[in-house]
């Protein structure tokens, strides 16, 4: 069975009772006055452990907080046996209760916002992958289809936006697109112009590519 300090209290001061009743009146009352100190010591040390209970439910940056607004820690308070519901302290701890409140509420806002904007850029990630998984679709299906209509060294061309001599007018088109203008030299000559740029063509191919 666990003894308290309550108990072992009790159980001194009744047995000091007995000695008072059953000797000296000045014995007795030494007595008494050791019984009573002996009861105040237990009793503060009683309150002292309730105290640092009641302190250790309480969220520690509440009891930071408290600390620095009163400039006490909380030590010097359970050594005075002064809980948290002590009146004393009830506006210094609730001024503390709301801050820690405020401060975790935009943390945790903070945590959300940085959580979507993660999700977001995972979310982009992704997206620009497949965009760049299809346009690297599209360029080896465009560079088959130009070898199999061209063959390699105009397709190679091509795609290098590059204009040389025999090619096309198709193949000139799908290297550079249309020209800004057009002239016809009967009977089979052409003069294509692109800003500075001239191309003629004879018969349908590429004779001449120069400013």
């Amino acid at each position: 069975m666990k003894i308290t300090p309550l108990a072992l209290a009790i159980t001194l001061i009744c047995v000091l009772a007995v000695l008072a009743g059953t000797t000296a009146p000045a014995v007795a009352s030494d007595a008494g006055g050791i019984v009573g100190g002996i009861f105040g010591a237990l009793i503060g040390t009683v309150r002292e452990g309730e105290a640092r209970n009641d302190w250790q439910k309480v969220n520690r940056e509440v009891k930071t907080c408290l600390s620095k607004r009163i400039n006490v820690s909380i030590g010097q308070l359970v050594q005075k046996a002064i809980d948290p519901t002590d009146p004393r302290l009830r506006p210094y701890m609730q001024a503390c209760e709301q801050q820690v409140a405020e401060a975790n509420a935009q943390l945790q806002q903070e945590r959300r916002i940085a959580g979507l904007r993660r999700e977001q850029e995972e979310a982009a990630k992704e997206a620009a992958a497949v965009r760049n998984a299809h346009a690297r679709a599209q360029k080896v299906a465009r560079h088959r289809e130009l070898i199999a209509k061209y063959g390699a060294k105009i397709a190679s061309d091509i795609e290098a936006r590059r204009v040389r001599i025999g090619m096309t007018k198709e193949a000139t088109i799908a290297a550079i697109g249309k020209p800004n203008s057009r002239e016809v030299v009967p009977p089979s000559n052409e003069l294509w112009s692109y800003g500075t740029k001239r191309i003629a063509f004879t018969n349908g191919k590429v004779t001449y590519v120069g400013n």
